[in-house]
């Protein structure tokens, strides 16, 4: 699984000292330093002492040196390195020749300039008109944003886009479907938003937040996670609504689904989403496993990128978590929802898989059910739009068991046969091609019996206890001694005594008859268990000893669960997703986590895990910037970050 969007507020260092607030990312973007390693520390970016502003956006960072000159770098398929070009550029490269640049702001798909001349250029993905061209057409290099020569800042959020004009006049543009624009409506040209004296704008993930030349502050679209700083984590702010009553307000930023802003005497404020200690209140609880509710009938859970879904001992079905893409089935595409939400209440169910941006779940009369995104396929229902809640997967009642990957689906039938469909660039669907398909395709024969689903890889158990995998095998994770790619199912070794199958991003983990548990695939962050940080395309025992009786595999960690009820944990967990307290980001061998524990998530999330106590509790442990821990973090309105030193900028 892959995670979900992280952000966290952090500063900028200039020449002298700290002089600027940039809200950004983690460092999912080559650092332009030359190279495609993460960086932990700052780094500097070339030999040059001239830089004047720098902006972070979801995937490229630009910054002006002393001149105007305009330079990017970083991922570019959106044409958000202004190049001219989509190749990702892992140094700095000028943005045209012609142009002297004064200010620059950088959005997850898409970024705006304002030239020393105050006009206003833009450029990037441009799905929602976000460029403000007046098109829907990805734009690989700077455009201009209409004739007006008096734009003073801009701001550029998710898909919207907004700026202040020097004469104090607010104006978005892009998409408004919860108002984050104004409320005009989805346009690809300038709207005006109602009001005047406007002096700074921050455009976030459907929200905007402003301030007045009186030093008042103001905010508007989706409340959820308290992003706007109303005192509310609900509904949506139609037009601008002041925030509190101060006029003191001086320096504003915001991030996807957080803000935070400077007073006049130098204190900063955030507020919005606090689950990965955006906000700076010193939010931990989502390192350690914390109990999710109070109910004491939970059956069995089970993990996505960055969605949960648990099923009770009654068959009710729950979700929560990231919501983009109606991946909870609740009727709506709104963000992440920490609260349970019962989906298609009345129905019983007997599993579920949540994968990437998907759902899919059996009823317990074997009808299977899919929802969420469907631009893949991965539905199943033979559309491409998504489905906001669940919807039926052909007419067959014999479906078994169903595992959701990345951007795809896999399903066994009571008769021994299995059926994937959805993305398929990777082989991932088993049945020989490379082509996508948006109805279950039969792969071989009927003989299978436990399938599971990964990033762009999948493998099944079959009916005789041997393993087989198939797809994308960039580091192995097919597990037959190769990395090449494998559109059709290949047996991993020679074992006939495979009882469990869990599949990740690249790594893939088994247990065997034996009691043993075995991976394979890439192990960067020691995610194969084996004592060592190598990769491996041939199964890996688990090294330090452990007897397990299941296995269960997350994005780049992976937990056992032994017979006396314990459960240990290996690879990767920066988030604590192991959920003991600890963060380190490479664990080699598997550490103790928790006793007690009657069933593991039949899949782990992306950073995330949960777990079935004795007691019928369930508890969960990791990143919960989308509320996929079962429960909200956020500060709901502007909230004194305390400890640091006097804020300028």
């Amino acid at each position: 699984m892959a995670s979900g969007d992280r952000r966290r507020a952090s500063r900028v260092r200039g020449q002298d000292g700290w002089d600027a607030v940039v809200l950004r990312g983690e460092l999912e973007r080559p650092a332009g330093v030359g190279d495609y390693d993460q960086r932990a520390d700052p780094t500097r970016v070339g030999a040059t002492s001239d830089w004047h502003v720098v902006a972070a956006g979801g995937a490229t960072n630009c910054g002006i040196r002393t001149g105007g000159y305009l330079w990017c770098w970083g991922r570019n398929e959106f044409g958000t390195v202004g190049d001219g070009t989509t190749t990702v550029r892992n140094t700095p490269v000028a943005v045209g020749t012609s142009k002297s640049w004064r200010a620059v702001a950088m959005g997850d798909h898409a970024a705006c300039a304002i030239a020393t001349d105050s006009t206003l250029w833009c450029w990037g993905a441009n799905w929602n008109g976000e460029v403000g061209d007046g098109t829907t057409t990805q734009r690989t290099s700077p455009v201009q944003v209409g004739a007006a020569s008096d734009w003073a800042r801009v701001s550029v959020g998710y898909d919207h886009t907004c700026a202040v004009t020097f004469a104090g006049r607010l104006w978005c543009w892009g998409g408004d479907q919860f108002e984050q624009s104004g409320g005009n409506g989805w346009s690809s040209t300038p709207q005006q938003v109602s009001g005047s004296g406007w002096a700074q704008v921050g455009a976030g993930r459907f929200a905007t937040c402003a301030t007045k030349v009186d030093r008042t502050l103001w905010c508007f679209g989706m409340n959820a996670d308290g992003r706007t700083g109303r005192g509310t984590g609900s509904g949506v702010t139609n037009s601008p609504t002041q925030v509190g009553t101060a006029t003191d307000w001086s320096v504003l930023g915001m991030g996807p689904r957080h803000g935070c802003a400077i007073k006049t005497d130098q204190t900063m404020w955030c507020w919005g989403n606090a689950g990965v200690g955006a906000t700076g209140q010193g939010n931990t609880a989502w390192r350690t496993l914390a109990t999710v509710g109070s109910a004491t009938d939970w059956a069995s859970v089970s993990l996505g990128a960055d969605h949960s879904c648990a099923i009770k001992t009654d068959q009710s079905l729950w979700c929560w978590g990231w919501n983009d893409s109606g991946q909870l089935g609740k009727g709506d595409s709104a963000d992440g929802d920490g609260t349970l939400v019962n989906v298609d209440p009345g129905s019983t169910w007997r599993s579920v898989a949540p994968g990437g941006f998907h759902t899919c779940g059996i009823k317990t009369d074997r009808t299977l059910w899919c929802w969420g995104g469907a631009w893949a396929g991965q539905i199943g229902d033979g559309a491409w739009s998504q489905r906001n809640t669940p919807t039926q997967v052909g007419s067959a009642t014999n479906w078994d068991l169903v595992a959701a990957g990345q951007e795809h689906s896999c399903a066994t039938r009571t008769d021994s046969t299995l059926w994937c469909w959805g993305a398929n660039y990777g082989g991932q669907l088993g049945d020989g091609t490379t082509t996508t398909r948006n109805t279950p395709t039969q792969v071989g024969g009927a003989v299978w019996s436990k399938p599971a689903a990964g990033q762009a890889h999948s493998c099944a158990i079959r009916t005789a206890g041997t393993m087989w995998c198939w797809g994308a095998n960039w580091f192995g994770e097919v597990g037959d001694g190769t990395v090449t790619q494998r559109n059709s199912p290949v047996q991993v070794g020679s074992n006939s005594n495979w009882t469990v199958v869990s599949a990740g991003d690249g790594f893939t983990c088994g247990h065997r008859g034996g009691t043993r548990v075995w991976c394979w695939g890439s192990n960067w962050a020691g995610q194969l268990g084996n004592g060592g940080t190598v990769d491996a395309s041939t199964p890996q025992m688990v090294s330090d000893g452990p007897i397990f009786s299941s296995v269960s595999v997350g994005g780049s960690h992976a937990c056992g669960l032994r017979s006396s009820g314990e459960v240990r944990c290996w690879g990767r967990n920066p988030a604590g997703q192991f959920g003991n307290g600890s963060q380190a980001s490479v664990n080699t061998t598997s550490t103790a986590v928790a006793t007690g524990v009657a069933a593991l998530g039949v899949q782990l999330g992306g950073n995330h895990t949960c777990l079935i106590t004795t007691s019928g509790n369930l508890r969960c442990a990791g990143n919960n910037s989308w509320g996929q821990l079962g429960y909200v973090e956020s500060t709901l309105v502007p909230t004194v970050v305390s400890g640091g030193p006097s804020w300028v900028r």
